[in-house]
């Protein structure tokens, strides 16, 4: 067929054009100003090309008040139509998350540009499940380095997938340092950061060293006296200015904070910092761990905690403890997200 095409470079194929469209004007697009264009003869390839290509075209049609569907064969069509956002006049849902991770690698929680956060990790799973980007707000900002045993999260979406779904979906996505422990439709005006009513943290210190360890806890090779740390400890907690226990502080800065309990446990080689308060201001919790590890070391007295809460100067303070020993253990609500049923033998478990 090329070499008969080739034969006739000339020739010229007539056909009538459409009423309502401009006459021709030029060589290039016909011969006459007349009801005649000029027709090449590989338009007949292209139109052969446009043809072929018009059922993958209908394929790829969208639902009303949907995306654009997959060309794709059922499968994927199927798999688009389960994870669609929904219509847009679809109710809007809040879902609560709780996450478990491991900091070591992160660059902490919040979104930063060019780092691997946790939010980020989330937030691009769940792009994936839902088609689309939805932004996740958590109960706090964790620093870098440092874990989460529960860390209760939000999102708002008008899915009509049901929230062991998404969970399901999520679990499989997540990279391995993090994991959905819990996932449910909450109650409406629920918020993970606003309606935090205290939060608890945990803080691993161990007695020697254990390279399978090392990246959660902190490894002290000095002895500790755990019962002057738990007297340092109990003068902590109560309504404190924790303004000496501040990573920076700046005019106008809040830094009364409830501490509702405060005190020290020993669990095998290790012993564990808990302290649990309405709120925290930056890096406190570590500040307190390397504070109440001078007192163990006998640098400082236990009775020196109170006046050093009064001097509100971080200078006076013991040093800050690492990143990697502190946990985020737990949030409370004044009202929990509500759970839907799920299918028989799904679980809230963590897997090993």
């Amino acid at each position: 067929m090329a070499r008969a095409l080739g034969e006739h470079r000339d020739l010229v194929l007539l056909r009538p054009a459409r009423a309502d469209r401009e006459e021709p004007r030029s060589l290039r697009e016909g011969l006459h100003r007349g009801r005649h264009r000029a027709v090449r003869p590989l338009d007949f390839l292209h139109a052969s090309r446009r043809l072929a290509a018009a059922p993958r075209a209908r394929r790829g049609r969208s639902l009303p008040g949907r995306g654009p569907l997959p060309a794709g064969g059922g499968r994927e069509r199927r798999e688009a139509l389960l994870n669609q956002e929904g219509p847009t006049d679809a109710p809007l849902r809040i879902f609560r998350l709780d996450v478990r991770y491991d900091g070591t690698d992160f660059d902490g929680w919040q979104v930063q540009p060019g780092r691997r956060t946790v939010q980020g990790e989330i937030e691009a799973a769940l792009a994936r499940v839902l088609q689309g980007r939805v932004p996740v707000i958590g109960s706090g900002r964790t620093d870098a380095g440092v874990h989460a045993l529960r860390q209760p999260a939000h999102f708002r979406s008008r899915t009509a997938l049901p929230a062991w779904k998404i969970e399901r979906a999520l679990r499989g996505l997540l990279p391995r340092d993090v994991f959905v422990v819990a996932l449910a439709e909450a109650e409406g005006g629920f918020h993970a950061r606003r309606g935090a009513r205290c939060r608890s943290y945990v803080y691993r210190i161990l007695r020697g060293r254990d390279p399978l360890l090392r990246r959660t806890v902190w490894e002290v090779g000095f002895p500790l006296d755990l019962a002057r740390m738990e007297e340092g400890a109990a003068r902590i907690a109560g309504p404190i200015d924790a303004t000496s226990f501040a990573a920076s502080t700046r005019k106008g800065m809040r830094n009364e904070v409830a501490v509702e309990a405060s005190g020290w446990r020993e669990e095998g080689s290790q012993i564990l910092y808990e302290i649990r308060a309405n709120r925290f201001v930056h890096h406190m919790v570590r500040t307190i761990v390397g504070t109440l590890v001078e007192v163990g070391r006998g640098v400082r007295s236990p009775d020196s905690i109170p006046a050093l809460l009064a001097a509100r100067d971080r200078r006076l303070a013991g040093p800050t403890a690492p990143a990697r020993g502190l946990y985020l253990a737990d949030v409370a609500y004044v009202s929990a997200g509500r759970a839907e049923p799920r299918p028989e033998g799904e679980t809230d478990e963590v897997l090993p």
